[in-house]
């Protein structure tokens, strides 16, 4: 695959992710969480997690602390900066108790 179609193929993938991510945000981590392609996994999990956030930002972490390597990392990463521009007090403490190791 060239690189075209790679990224035309990850932005469809973002698409769908974020959509079902507000319809049905569970299903859309389970589907996100099985793609084969983990740069596809590292790049889509965060944005569903994302999504949750924005509505529901404990619901995102609840997801994130169910995560684990890099992909709970960069779910991490996109909760703290969804979060932390509606509650940085909250998103602070959040990231302040998250478990050392957790992400490793």
């Amino acid at each position: 695959m060239d690189k075209s179609s790679g990224e035309a193929r990850q932005n469809l993938l973002a698409a769908i992710s974020h959509q079902w991510a507000q319809n049905n945000p569970g299903a859309a981590l389970a589907w996100a969480q099985g793609l084969s392609d983990s740069a596809s996994r590292d790049a889509i999990v965060p944005g569903v997690v994302s999504v949750v956030a924005e509505d529901d930002p404990g619901a995102a972490a609840e997801m994130v602390s169910r995560l684990s390597g890099d992909t709970q990392l960069l779910a991490a990463s996109s909760l703290i900066s969804q979060w932390a521009g509606t509650d940085p007090q909250a998103a602070s403490d959040w990231a302040a108790g998250f478990p050392p190791g957790e992400t490793a």
